[in-house]
Order: C-alpha cells, then structure tokens, then sequence
C-alpha cells in the first residue's frame, strides 16, 4: 500500500499546532483544563505507537523541541524542555536526531573541563595518541554514569582532582555531575565513588560502577 504522503504532512501539521496551542496555554497560567495532559501525551503517543515510521518520529519529535526552544529560558519553559528530554533520550536514535546541537555542546563542555583540570596530562591518557584519546573521551561522554566513573578512576582522574583542585569531596562531586550531567548534589557521583571503595552499591545496589572495574581496563587496553 502506497503511503499517502500528502495526508500524513496534514496530520504532522495538525499535530504540531495541538503541540503549540497546549504549550501557549500552559505558559499563559491560569486555567489549562486537560491540556497538560494532552501536552504530556503527545510526545508519549508519538514515541510509543507503530503507527509512526521512525523518520516522522524524528520529525515530529524535533518540531516539537523547536516549540519548545522558544520558551526554554523561562521556569516553566524549562521545565516543559526537560520533560521532552528525558521522556525522549532512552530513544537513543530519536535523541540524537532531536538533541544533536546539545549532545555536541555538552561533549565540547565535557572536553573543555577535563583539558581545563588536566585530564589529558594524566599517565595513561597523554601516553596514547590524541586519535585514541578522542576515542576515549567518546568511550567515556557516551557511557552512563557508573562506568563513567569507573573508567575516570581507572585513568586516576579522581584522585588528580583530589590532589589538585579539590581537597573538599562534596565540591568535587558536584563538579564532576555536572561534567557528566548527572544530580546538581553530586550523590550519585559520591555514591558511585563510594562503590569503588567497598566494592558495593549499597542496599539496593543502584550505584554499580564497582562493576565495571574490569570492563573499563579491557576498554582502555583495547583503545591504545
């Protein structure tokens, strides 16, 4: 069966203009009626129903942070942006698509404080070439946050933060979450850390970098 291009640029476009006219209404305060929920749905539906190719998923998904961006700077705007991240970024090739200016802007800021805190004077990373140290900082900016801190250990990144820039624990923690965009508190970095150390993640074993000690040696060794 052909695909009826013409209908579905008509469903996008309707589709987007519901999109607007619930972020207008929520932006404007007073009473929304159901549209936060229709806002919230949208997304939802668009991510998790079949009956969208993963091309007009992208699409829409992308207009929709377009709405978004003119209102990001606002408290409610940016609460609105951030919802659309997270319920979008498990969805990793969608996220890419929607988020590509965000995920590079983050990789340049990660790059630019590992420089600024002597990352690439460490051992082991100024020993590999700089072709296999941009394969490592990508092995590391697109891992999740345990293995991140397994392999920044591994490297003996933390313990250079200790030493040179932060005797106070709570300080490097919070820095290093927001290398890695992780809670503003810093304690899932502490926690993870922590792990390292007693070999656990704790009662509910959320904080597992200790389990990747192995992997993240075998990763290096196979990148230099």
């Amino acid at each position: 069966m052909a695909t009826d291009y013409w209908n579905n640029d008509a469903e996008d476009t309707a589709i987007i203009l519901q999109y607007v006219k619930a972020v207008d209404k929520i932006m404007s305060g007073g009473d929304t009626g159901c549209f936060p929920m229709r806002f919230r749905m949208l997304p939802r539906v668009i991510l998790e129903e079949n009956v969208y190719s993963i091309e007009r998923k992208k699409y829409l998904l992308k207009q929709m942070k377009l709405v978004l961006d003119r209102v990001k700077d606002t408290k409610t705007g940016n609460e609105l942006f951030i919802d659309l991240y997270n319920r979008t970024e498990p969805y990793e090739d969608i996220f890419r698509f929607i988020y590509k200016e965000v995920v590079l802007s983050n990789s340049i800021l990660l790059r630019d404080k590992l420089t600024e805190h002597g990352f690439f004077n460490l051992e082991k990373v100024k020993s590999i070439s700089e072709e296999k140290q941009g394969d490592l900082l990508k092995k590391i900016y697109e891992a999740k946050l345990p293995y991140q801190i397994a392999m920044i250990n591994f490297l003996g990144f933390i313990d250079h933060l200790n030493k040179e820039y932060f005797p106070v624990a709570n300080k490097r923690n919070i820095e290093i979450a927001k290398w890695l965009n992780s809670d503003k508190n810093g304690d899932s970095v502490r926690k993870n850390i922590t792990s390292l150390v007693n070999n656990s993640g704790g009662t509910n074993d959320r904080y597992t970098a200790y389990k990747h000690k192995e992997q993240v040696e075998k990763d290096y060794n196979s990148i230099k």
